[in-house]
């Protein structure tokens, strides 16, 4: 099977795993997955070798396994096989300026003002909006949670950038939790100094995607302790999350616990009258000039992903001049496999 047909092949399990298992398997699960082969009876499949991906593909093998055999008329039965595409991830040794680096690279086109509101965030981004003018006395942690795509990293950039601008010039660590892990174990090896000195005199930290802490217990029950110290000292803690707090079955029940203290804000995906007004929205500002039945078209098609629904309409423009075809409602179901091709 060459190239072209192994990612359409991976294109049709995700949207089949999309539209059967819900946009959370898809994109937790396939998004970190690359298609390698098939040579019947073995689908490859290339994955990243940390130990916080490889726990998350192994129970859904056999679902993809499943799809595969669905999507492909073979007489034999399709197994999948899963490699490591990425063999010095476990051997990567950091340098302590990168280990020690006060901040990940903040998105400074990621602010308020570029985030679309609809009526499924308005109470996430206003209470997000609230923190940034408020002490720690008032807000003082944040937790957001929603499924891939719904703006929570655009809102935790929003608020690094809303608040370093601020009057009050707010010192801020914005970090994921995979990198918080690869600290603290960095720092249990090499013994060097305290993990906790970053931490000292932030006015707020941000953490994306607090599941990444299920890769090692020692790292749950540190950001449990750094937590607390943060909290009781009136900083400002922000966190996002795929899952609800009571749904991190896997973390430390202590800190499970910690996690549901503070206001917890839902993201829910746009319905399809907001989808229509985003991307109503999106072809003014830019001075689009697409039909609206094409839009209907978009909105009906993408409903899981905000980022990619924002693209599509100057994506759907690239197709079509590129095929050197008119935009119609004849091309576009090419053209949306385009766009979630380039998303």
């Amino acid at each position: 099977m060459c190239n072209l047909e192994l990612e359409n092949l991976w294109h049709q399990i995700y949207i089949k795993g999309e539209r059967y298992f819900s946009s959370g398997f898809c994109d937790i699960f396939l998004t970190d997955l690359k298609p390698i082969s098939l040579k019947p009876p073995i689908f490859t499949i290339g994955a990243r070798c940390s130990a916080i991906y490889m726990r998350k593909y192994n129970p859904y093998i056999k679902i993809i396994e499943t799809l595969v055999n669905e999507l492909i008329n073979s007489q034999e039965h399709i197994s999948v096989k899963v490699v490591s595409t990425d063999l010095e991830v476990t051997k990567r040794q950091y340098p302590i300026d990168q280990i020690c680096a006060k901040s990940l690279p903040i998105n400074h086109e990621c602010t308020f003002e570029s985030f679309i509101i609809y009526q499924a965030n308005r109470i996430a981004y206003k209470t997000a909006n609230s923190l940034v003018d408020s002490s720690g006395d008032i807000i003082n942690y944040l937790f957001l949670f929603g499924s891939m795509g719904v703006g929570k990293t655009h809102l935790l950039n929003a608020i690094a950038n809303s608040a370093m601008a601020s009057t009050n010039n707010k010192k801020v660590l914005y970090t994921s939790a995979e990198q918080f892990v690869d600290e603290y174990l960095y720092f249990k090896r090499e013994q060097c100094g305290s993990f906790y000195t970053k931490y000292n005199d932030i006015d707020i930290l941000i953490v994306d995607d607090i599941e990444g802490l299920y890769a090692d217990r020692g790292a749950q029950r540190e950001f449990f302790l750094l937590f607390n110290k943060l909290y009781d000292s009136k900083k400002q803690i922000v966190i996002s999350s795929y899952y609800a707090p009571d749904e991190l079955f896997r973390l430390d029940d202590n800190l499970r616990c910690c996690l549901k203290s503070g206001f917890i804000t839902d993201i829910q995906k746009p319905d399809y009258n907001a989808r229509i007004a985003i991307l109503e929205n999106i072809v003014a500002i830019n001075g689009l000039v697409i039909p609206q039945k094409i839009l209907e078209y978009i909105a009906q098609h993408i409903d899981n992903n905000i980022k990619r629904l924002i693209e599509a309409p100057m994506r759907a423009l690239d197709y079509a001049s590129y095929n050197k075809l008119s935009l119609s409602l004849d091309i576009m179901p090419s053209a949306i496999n385009y766009i979630y091709s380039q998303s």
